[in-house]
């Protein structure tokens, strides 16, 4: 109770945002120290990129509107350094809502292949579901791209562990859950 109240007002406070900063908290370039992370691979330059707010994002922008935001990070991105490296944090993303993020993803995933440059992309809060999201963009991407995608999984004793996307296709423990979640 005490967590869906806490969100209600972190959404509250977030609607009262100008466009313009909603759209910073979306996606925004890591220029700070304070914002550095050691533990989770994060340093000045890298780009983030949050769905915590996307849903609400898509009564303002469309799909293509807020990939191009993001993608204009990455740009300015590599005019400072060849490579461009991503933490992209997919926390409130429902199973009912993928059909409606279906266009986001291809739309990226397609220029992220004509942007070449991708050094690593972190994912955070990963569903169980999340093998669907990577069968629905591999067909998109090159072999060399997919390589770069990693998942960042909580083990069960609070360590943070790095897998590669590839792996978690594979993943038993996520196809277990997933029937569960349906029973």
């Amino acid at each position: 109770m005490q967590k869906k109240r806490k969100e209600a007002e972190e959404l509250e406070e977030f609607m009262k945002l100008s466009m313009e900063e909603k759209l910073a908290k979306y996606c925004y370039t890591i220029t700070s120290q304070q914002d550095v992370d050691e533990s989770r691979n994060i340093v000045i330059g890298d780009i983030y990129i949050g769905f915590r707010y996307f849903t609400h994002l898509l009564s303002f922008f469309d799909c293509q509107q807020l990939a191009d935001y993001a993608l204009e990070h990455i740009r300015e991105s590599m005019t400072q350094r060849s490579k461009f490296r991503l933490h992209v944090s997919i926390e409130n993303v429902y199973i009912k809502d993928l059909e409606k993020r279906r266009p986001f993803v291809e739309y990226m995933a397609k220029k992220l292949k004509e942007i070449q440059g991708l050094e690593v992309c972190y994912i955070y809060n990963a569903p169980f579901f999340f093998r669907q999201i990577l069968y629905m963009i591999t067909r998109l991407m090159t072999r060399d791209v997919l390589e770069k995608i990693k998942v960042v999984k909580t083990a069960k004793n609070g360590t943070k562990q790095i897998v590669p996307a590839e792996n978690v296709m594979n993943d038993d423990d996520d196809h277990e859950q997933q029937q569960q979640a349906n029973i």
